[in-house]
C-alpha cells in the first residue's frame, strides 16, 4: 500500500502514524556539528541521534530563522527535495515554531545545535516503526525519510504532515500538571495540534486533509469511537493504564487531549493562551490520576470565569472531588450551553441559534446542513426492504446523484453492501461520513478507472468517521469485520464540499510588476471578520518584517528584504507571506509564498524595483531589454546612502540551446555611460540607444547597507509583438502562447518541472504600450476540484524583436532566466477544403474557466496544427497535453494527445519523450469558428491525468481578436 494511502488511513483510523520518545536522551550535548556558516544553506554537517539505534551521518542543513532543517546527504527520496520544497518546509517550520512559542510564552532551551536552532533531522535509514519521534520539551525531533514520500505535499500546497505538526507540538510541551497515563506526550501534541495547529491557524495536512475535517476526524468522530461501547473504552482503561490496551490505541488514543481540544472550540484564544501560560509556570503538580485531570478542568474554570464540571458529565469523564471548585462560578461552560433550547448544547450543534439544526435532526433542501453530518441536503437512499444491494462493486447498486445519504443492512457477517452513484466525486472535494450499529465495519471505494482501493476507513459500531478520499471515486462498497453475531446496519452520507483541495487562502499574494508583492485579503472570509486584525509580513530567515492593520493600505504592500537576505548568493530561494492575526494568534493560514528575486532579473520600463546592497556591494543583473524604434532610456536611482550607477549594452540574445540563465553585466570599466555622484539620487538619460541588452549596475559607494529603488524607462515607438504562438528553436520542446484578452495580454506557458513532468504557467498583465515592451505576471494555477486557484510566482517580459519574435525573460520563483523565441508559424488553412479559417486562439469553457485550449492553425512555413491543453492532473497539479497533426483535416477531426516529459526553464536541453494519453475532437462550424473540444484521457503511466470533458468553448478574447492570416 503506498506511503500516502497508509497516512490517510491512518488518520481515518485514528491510528498512531508516528510515536514519540519518552525518555530524554542526551538533549544537553551538541548533537550537531558545526557546518563553519550561520546561516547555512545546503552545507554539509555530521549529526548524532537521540533515537534507537543511535547513530551518526552526513546531513545538509538548512537553516531558518529559528529551525534548521537537516537532510540525509543521499537518501532514496532526494531527487523529490527541490529548492522550492525545502525554502517550503524551513519556512512553515519556523511559522510553526513561531505559532507554538506565542502560544506558551515559552519555547524548549536549543542546545543541540551549535547555531542556536532547534533541529527537525530526517533520517538517513528508514527501518523504523514511528514515521517521527521528539521528546517533550526537547529541542528536536527526527523523521524517516519516507515522510518526504508524501505525493501531494508539493511546492504550491505549502503544507506541512502532521507528522511534523504533532511532533514539533510534542517538543512544545512544558506542562507536567495534568499528564497522566501511558502517553501523556501524545495527548499534549493532540490538543496543541487539534486547537493550535488546526482549529486556531486553520492549517492543513499535505495528504489532501483540510482543517475542518482534520478537526472533526480528532474531536467528534474520537468522541462517536468513545462513545460507541461504554463498558470497554472506560477512562481508566484507555487514558490512565499504561500500556494502553491495543483496541484504546486504535481508537480512542490520547482521549484527555481530544477533552481539552474539544472545550476550548468554545473559548476565546486569547483565554486559551493566557490559561497555557499561567498553567506552564504553576508549581503545583497533583498527585493521583484523578487530580490531574481534575486540575486541567478545574484551571480553565478558572480561566474562562465558568463551572466546567459539565464538560465531564457530557463527555463520560470522571469528576473528582478536587473538581467541585469549578462550583463558584454559576455560568456553565459556554460548550454545554443549549442556546436554541433544541437538546443539544453546543459541544454537538453545528447551529445553537436555530432550533432546526442539530444531531438527528430532518435534513431537508434549504442549502443547511441540518443534521450536523457536513453533508448538506442530502436524499435519503434506503435498502428496499427483503431487497439488498449488490455485493460488488464493479456492479454496484446505482443510487442516484450526490449529496445522499444511503442506509442499508448487513444481516450476516458474509453480507456486504455495494452502491453507486451518479458522476464521479471529483478529487479532494467530497465530504463523506460512515456511521455503524451492531457491528465494525470498513468503507471501500471505486475509482472511474476501476481501481478498488481500501478499506479507506474502519468505524467500531456506535461510532461514526468522517474523512476525505483523496482520490476520484464513483462507488462504495460497506464490508463487516467485526465480531459480533447478529445484524449489523448503516449510513453513508456523502457530498460535495463547498472547498477542495487546495484549499483557497484567505490572504494571496499579487506581483507589482517587478520583485515586489501586495497582499489581496478576501474579507468575506476572514474568520469572525476583520475588525481587529493585523497582517503580518515575514521573510525566509528573518521572521516578522511587517505588520499592520488589515484595513490600512499601506500593511498590503511587502516589505523589501532585509540586506543579509539580498547579499546572499547561495541559490538559496527567499521567500515572503502574509498572515492574519487576532491578538496575536494566528486565524488563517499564510498565503502561499512569493519568491523575491535576489540576484537581478529583466526591468520593464516604468516599472519600479527595490532591492539592498550590502556595503561596497555591486548588483549585476539588473538589465533592460531595448527593442528597435527607442529615442530615449532614462535610468534612476533613489537611495538615503551614495549609490553610484553604470549602464553597458552587449547584443541581443539570439536563439540557442543553452541554459538560458542571466549572464552578468560587463566590467564597470566597459560602461556605456555612468553617474557618479556622492548621492544615491543617479539618474542616466541615452539618447538614441542602440538596440540590445543594456546592464544597470547599482554600486554601493557607503560603507553600510543601502536599500534603493531603480527605474528604467523607455520612450519611442518600437515594433509590436504579434499574438500567436512562439518558442526558442535551439530548445524546442516549450513554448508561449500570447493574445489580447480584452484591455490585456494573456500568456500560456508550456514547460516542464525538474522532474521532467509537463506543466503549464498563466501570464497576464496591460498591453503593450508604443514602446512594445510588455510585462506580465506570472501564475502557477491548481484545481480543487471546481475551480482554479491562481498563486504569483514571478514575472515575464516580453521585449519584441527581429524575425517575428521577442526576447523572453522571466523572473520564476527566485530564479531568472531570458531567451529569445520565434514565431511557430502563421497563415490560415481551408479545414475541409473550405474557406480560410482564422481561429489560432486560446480558447476556454466557462463552466471549467481555469482550463482551456490554445490553437495554432498555419500554412507557413508548412501547414501544420497544434493544440495544446491546458488540464490538471492528480492533485490538481497543472499539465499540458498536445494534440498536432502535419497538414489539415476535416472540420470534425479527432487527434491523438500526448503527454510531454522534458526540461525546466533553467535546466539543460533535452529531447521531449511522449505517452499517448488518449484522444482530442475540435469542431468547427461552417463558418470557421472553433464550437467543442472534447478531450478523453487514459491513465496510462506514473503522471496522472484524468480529464474527459466536452467543452463548449469561447475565445479568452471577448473582443475576438484572432492571431490573422498575415504571413
Amino acid at each position: 500500500m503506498p506511503l500516502i494511502v497508509r497516512l490517510a488511513l491512518a488518520a481515518a483510523l485514528g491510528l498512531p502514524a508516528f510515536a514519540w520518545a519518552t525518555t530524554p536522551a542526551d538533549i544537553r550535548g551538541k548533537s550537531l556539528t558545526s557546518a563553519g556558516c550561520n546561516p547555512c544553506w545546503g552545507e554539509m554537517a555530521q549529526y548524532t541521534t537521540f533515537s534507537s539505534p543511535q547513530v551518526t551521518y552526513e546531513v545538509r542543513r538548512y537553516d531558518g530563522r529559528d529551525v534548521v532543517l537537516l537532510l540525509p546527504s543521499w537518501h532514496p527520496l532526494i531527487s523529490r527535495m527541490s529548492p522550492a520544497r525545502v525554502r517550503t518546509m524551513v519556512d512553515r517550520l519556523d511559522l510553526l515554531y513561531a505559532t507554538y512559542r506565542e502560544l506558551l510564552g515559552w519555547a524548549p532551551p536549543r542546545t543541540s545545535d551549535p547555531s542556536g536552532r532547534h533541529i527537525v533531522a530526517v533520517l538517513a535509514v528508514n527501518g523504523r516503526s514511528a514515521l517521527g519521534v521528539a521528546i517533550p520539551g526537547g529541542d528536536r525531533s527526527e523523521y524517516a525519510n519516507s515522510i518526504l514520500e508524501d505525493a501531494t505535499f508539493e511546492a504550491d500546497d505549502d503544507v506541512l504532515s502532521r507528522v511534523f505538526i504533532s511532533a514539533l507540538a510534542t517538543n512544545f510541551d512544558p506542562i507536567t500538571h495534568w499528564d497522566y497515563g501511558a502517553d501523556p506526550s501524545k495527548d499534549w501534541a493532540t490538543f496543541l495540534q487539534v486547537w493550535a495547529a488546526r482549529r486556531m491557524s486553520r492549517t492543513d495536512d499535505s495528504d489532501v486533509v483540510r482543517w475542518n475535517l482534520s478537526e472533526t476526524l480528532q474531536t467528534t468522530d474520537r468522541w462517536s469511537a468513545w462513545r460507541s461501547d461504554p463498558s470497554r473504552f472506560t477512562w481508566q482503561r484507555c487514558v490512565v493504564n499504561a500500556p494502553r490496551p491495543p483496541d484504546c490505541r486504535d481508537h480512542v488514543d490520547a482521549m484527555h487531549g481530544v477533552l481539552l481540544a474539544s472545550a476550548a472550540r468554545h473559548v476565546e484564544p486569547a483565554i486559551i493562551r493566557q490559561w497555557l501560560r499561567t498553567v506552564r509556570v504553576d508549581t503545583a503538580r497533583p498527585s493521583t490520576a484523578l487530580e490531574r485531570s481534575d486540575y486541567a478542568l478545574r484551571t480553565l474554570a478558572d480561566a474562562t470565569r465558568s463551572d466546567t464540571r459539565c464538560i465531564a458529565d457530557h463527555f463520560r469523564w470522571p469528576r473528582g472531588s478536587t473538581l467541585d471548585a469549578a462550583a463558584q462560578y454559576a455560568t456553565p461552560f459556554a460548550g454545554c450551553v443549549d442556546g436554541d433550547r433544541d437538546g443539544a448544547p453546543r459541544f454537538d450543534d453545528c447551529d445553537d441559534a436555530s432550533a432546526a439544526v442539530r444531531p438527528g435532526a430532518t435534513d431537508v433542501p434549504d442549502g443547511v446542513d441540518n443534521d450536523c453530518d457536513s453533508v448538506i441536503d442530502e436524499r435519503v437512499v434506503r435498502e428496499p426492504a427483503g431487497g439488498d444491494f449488490a455485493d460488488n462493486i464493479r456492479a454496484a447498486t446505482p443510487i442516484g446523484a450526490l449529496p445522499f445519504a444511503a442506509e442499508g443492512v448487513l444481516p450476516t457477517a458474509a453480507d456486504r453492501d455495494a452502491i453507486a452513484f451518479e458522476g464521479v466525486i471529483p478529487t479532494t472535494r467530497q465530504d463523506v461520513r460512515l456511521c455503524a450499529s451492531g457491528d465494525a465495519l470498513t468503507l471501500s471505494v471505486l475509482t472511474p478507472e476501476n481501481q478498488e482501493w481500501g478499506p479507506d476507513a474502519r468505524v467500531e459500531a456506535g461510532a461514526c468517521v468522517t474523512l476525505g478520499i483523496a482520490r476520484r471515486h464513483a462507488a462504495f462498497r460497506i464490508d463487516r469485520v467485526g465480531a459480533a453475531s447478529g445484524s449489523a446496519s448503516w449510513r453513508l452520507d456523502a457530498g460535495v464540499s463547498a472547498e477542495g483541495w487546495p484549499r483557497r487562502r484567505v490572504v494571496a499574494l499579487a506581483t507589482t510588476g517587478g520583485n515586489g508583492a501586495r497582499a489581496v485579503v478576501d474579507a468575506a472570509r476572514v474568520p469572525g471578520g476583520t475588525a481587529g486584525v493585523e497582517l503580518r509580513w515575514t521573510a525566509s530567515g528573518a521572521g516578522v518584517l511587517k505588520a499592520g492593520a488589515v484595513g490600512d493600505a499601506d500593511s498590503l504592500v511587502a516589505p523589501p528584504l532585509p540586506a543579509a537576505s539580498m547579499g546572499r548568493r547561495t541559490g538559496e530561494m527567499h521567500q515572503l507571506r502574509a498572515q492574519l492575526f487576532r491578538d496575536g494568534l494566528p486565524i488563517e493560514e499564510p498565503s502561499r509564498p512569493f519568491t523575491v528575486a535576489t540576484e537581478g532579473f529583466a526591468l520593464s520600463t516604468g516599472v519600479t524595483v527595490s532591492s539592498t546592497l550590502p556595503a561596497g556591494a555591486t548588483e549585476d543583473a539588473w538589465y533592460i531589454d531595448v527593442p528597435t524604434g527607442i529615442a530615449r532610456l532614462v535610468v534612476a536611482t533613489t537611495s538615503p546612502q551614495n549609490i553610484d550607477l553604470h549602464a553597458a549594452r552587449v547584443a541581443a540574445p539570439v536563439p540557442a540551446r543553452e541554459i538560458p540563465l542571466v549572464a552578468a553585466a560587463p566590467a564597470r570599466a566597459l560602461a556605456d555611460a555612468r553617474a557618479t555622484t556622492p548621492s544615491g539620487n543617479e539618474t542616466l538619460t541615452i539618447a538614441s540607444p542602440a538596440a540590445g541588452r543594456w546592464y544597470l549596475t547599482p554600486t554601493n559607494s557607503s560603507a553600510a547597507a543601502a536599500g534603493y529603488t531603480l527605474r528604467a524607462t523607455l520612450e519611442g515607438t518600437a515594433p509590436s509583438i504579434r499574438s500567436g504562438g512562439y518558442f526558442n528553436p535551439g530548445r524546442p520542446g516549450h513554448g508561449l502562447f500570447v493574445h489580447p484578452a480584452g484591455g490585456e495580454w494573456a500568456g500560456l506557458w508550456y514547460t516542464y518541472e525538474r522532474d521532467s513532468g509537463s506543466t503549464w504557467y498563466y501570464l497576464q498583465g496591460p498591453a503593450p504600450a508604443a514602446n512594445g515592451q510588455w510585462n506580465g505576471a506570472i501564475f502557477r494555477s491548481r484545481w480543487d476540484g471546481k475551480r482554479a486557484e491562481l498563486q504569483a510566482v514571478g514575472n515575464a517580459v516580453l521585449t519584441p524583436g527581429q524575425e517575428d519574435g521577442f526576447t523572453f525573460s522571466w523572473n520564476l520563483e527566485g530564479q531568472a532566466g531570458s531567451e529569445a523565441f520565434r514565431s511557430f508559424g502563421r497563415g490560415c488553412p481551408r479545414l475541409g477544403g473550405g474557406a480560410p479559417v482564422d481561429a489560432s486562439q486560446h480558447y476556454f469553457d466557462p463552466v471549467r474557466a481555469g482550463s482551456g485550449y490554445s490553437v495554432q492553425l498555419m500554412t507557413a512555413p508548412a501547414a501544420y496544427e497544434f493544440i495544446a491543453a491546458f488540464v490538471y492532473g492528480e492533485g490538481g497539479m497543472p499539465r499540458f497535453l498536445v494534440a498536432e497533426r502535419n497538414g489539415v483535416g476535416a472540420r470534425d477531426e479527432a487527434l491523438g494527445v500526448d503527454l510531454l516529459f522534458g526540461f525546466c526553464p533553467s535546466c539543460e536541453h533535452v529531447p521531449v519523450t511522449r505517452s499517448t494519453r488518449g484522444t482530442l475532437r475540435r469542431t468547427f462550424t461552417g463558418s470557421g469558428e472553433l464550437a467543442t473540444i472534447q478531450l478523453q484521457t487514459a491513465r496510462v503511466g506514473p503522471t496522472v491525468v484524468h480529464w474527459n470533458v466536452t467543452d463548449a468553448v469561447r475565445m479568452l478574447d471577448e473582443r475576438v481578436r484572432t492571431q490573422g492570416c498575415a504571413l
